[in-house]
């Protein structure tokens, strides 16, 4: 293990936030679908169903740490993956891992008047190979993300 990556660790009970799906409350976007499609539950609230979103968290991870190993110091990194997903992915993929189906109606409560349509990162920087640590291709990575979640009861 690194240097950096040990002084990284250290620092994150100190003054550090870090948050994944898998660290999500589950009022959130994707635990609170994860945990829907768990429970089998007959319908789950949605706010705006085609925004676009980076919900892939284990590969922003891997990136994150090639960028402790390789990374330049004293730069700032968007630790990304450059391919947003909407809720209704979301929702769709959940259905096809489970087999379960269930209605979703749009509820103005989760509705935000300024809603930015898209929001990604750019990956460009990220992609020298001793940074980026690929841990799925990208037309897989949320489907492995959410099959994980669902076998780990994370979202229960």
């Amino acid at each position: 293990m690194s240097a950096r990556r040990k002084e990284w660790e250290s620092g994150l009970t100190d003054n550090a936030v870090v948050t994944g799906i898998t660290g999500q409350a589950r009022q959130f976007i994707v635990p609170k679908r994860v945990a829907r499609f768990a429970r089998l539950a007959a319908t789950v609230e949605l706010g705006s169903i085609d925004v676009r979103r980076e919900f892939d968290v284990r590969t922003a991870n891997a990136t994150l740490e090639g960028l402790l190993s390789h990374g330049e110091p004293g730069r700032a990194d968007n630790t990304c993956t450059g391919v947003p997903h909407t809720p209704r992915e979301v929702v769709d993929t959940l259905a096809e891992l489970t087999g379960h189906c269930l209605q979703f109606r749009q509820d103005p409560a989760f509705m935000r008047p300024n809603e930015v349509a898209r929001l990604e990162g750019a990956a460009a920087r990220l992609q020298a190979p001793q940074v980026r640590r690929v841990v799925e291709p990208h037309g897989c990575a949320l489907r492995h993300t959410l099959s994980a979640m669902l076998e780990s009861g994370v979202a229960r």
